[in-house]
């Protein structure tokens, strides 16, 4: 059996732990566009990953919850360390759920990104 190079394992790795995390998993740029989402935080919204693709963090909250990010000035993306909040967060279907997030900024190919 042919072993596997140190990027074969690590991506092999990567997927594994993503796909079967029981968590909703994200990675987005500094301005909240999505970059990556695994089929978990997928099935939580109840859209595809290329819808996802397609949308920022700030399409999923719910109105009341857009209405305060609209109040909220962006904060600067020295100011994005960590952050733990509770959101409410709207699916595909209208319906809401809170959430629990935990984001910390973290650095992707030289790319600054939000965990």
């Amino acid at each position: 059996m042919k072993q596997k190079n140190q990027f074969e394992l690590s991506e092999e790795v990567f997927k594994t732990i993503t796909e079967q995390s029981l968590q909703g998993i994200i990675l987005t740029d500094l301005d909240g566009h999505y970059i990556f989402a695994n089929s978990t935080f997928c099935k939580m919204l109840g859209y595809n990953q290329d819808e996802i693709l397609q949308m920022s963090f700030f399409d999923v909250g719910a109105p009341l919850q857009k209405r305060k990010f609209t109040q909220i000035q962006k904060p600067e993306p020295k100011e994005i360390e960590k952050v733990n909040i509770r959101l409410t967060l709207q699916r595909k279907d209208n319906s809401t759920f809170i959430s629990e997030v935990t984001s910390k900024k973290i650095a992707l190919n030289n790319q600054e990104c939000i965990y």
